[in-house]
């Protein structure tokens, strides 16, 4: 695999430029990049195409998922905007969420982490205090909202999980597709509706195509299965 494209893998952003590769006296792998030149130059907030208004925080680095246990960082400017409708604001970087010195990859493999562990073990794998855990699963959940409209087609096998991620009894529900590994849906809340408001948004098409579901044998999973998928296969984790 050439260098620029295991740099892209890791920084989880293929539109950018990579400049160069090296570590910190640390030992973290840190990759300095940019966005192509078109996106070089937008709101943070709202994507829209900006002036640049100040060098903000000047260079800044986001955590991205470690590489054969080092800890890795992208590198690059976090200068500041000036957006007709949003107004002073931090630049758009393809790799993260205008709030977060995380890159997305990093919070998706944290988020898919907290479905199958506890928060403790969670952020001792993904080195992120407790607190982080929760907050990059509120953010995962609000950009899958964003994003929500067409879940993806060519669903095979999926699993259906919630998890607690904050103090209080805050539920999140989600969907991954074990094919790619990606969380495909997410949601606020937990129970059966929830799960409905997921399969009222597929299509006969897709619905057709999933042949196995894994859940973790609660009753409102297995009611909700037996309803939409009488002919499926589910496995109870």
């Amino acid at each position: 695999m050439h260098i620029n494209r295991l740099a892209k893998s890791i920084v989880g952003a293929e539109r950018i430029k990579v400049r160069g590769i090296a570590t910190d006296g640390a030992g973290a792998l840190v990759i300095d990049a940019e966005p192509y030149r078109a996106r070089s130059c937008r709101c943070g907030k709202c994507g829209r195409e900006a002036p640049r208004y100040d060098a903000g925080r000047g260079v800044r680095l986001w955590r991205c998922c470690d590489v054969g246990g080092m800890k890795a960082y992208v590198r690059s400017e976090a200068f500041r905007v000036s957006c007709p409708e949003c107004g002073i604001a931090a630049r758009e970087v393809p790799w993260a969420a205008h709030v977060s010195r995380l890159s997305c990859a990093f919070e998706d493999t944290c988020c898919r982490c907290a479905l199958s562990m506890s928060k403790v073990a969670c952020q001792k794998l993904m080195r992120v205090s407790w607190r982080t855990v929760g907050s990059i699963c509120s953010r995962v959940e609000a950009r899958l909202s964003e994003a929500r409209p067409p879940v993806p087609g060519g669903l095979v096998r999926i699993g259906v999980d919630e998890t607690s991620y904050r103090k209080g009894c805050k539920y999140m529900a989600v969907i991954v597709n074990y094919d790619t590994g990606a969380v495909v849906w997410c949601h606020d809340g937990h129970g059966k509706e929830v799960f409905g408001e997921f399969l009222s948004g597929l299509t006969e098409e897709q619905r057709a195509s999933i042949g196995l579901v894994s859940a973790d044998g609660a009753r409102w999973v297995d009611e909700a299965i037996a309803e939409c998928f009488p002919a499926r296969l589910c496995l109870v984790a």
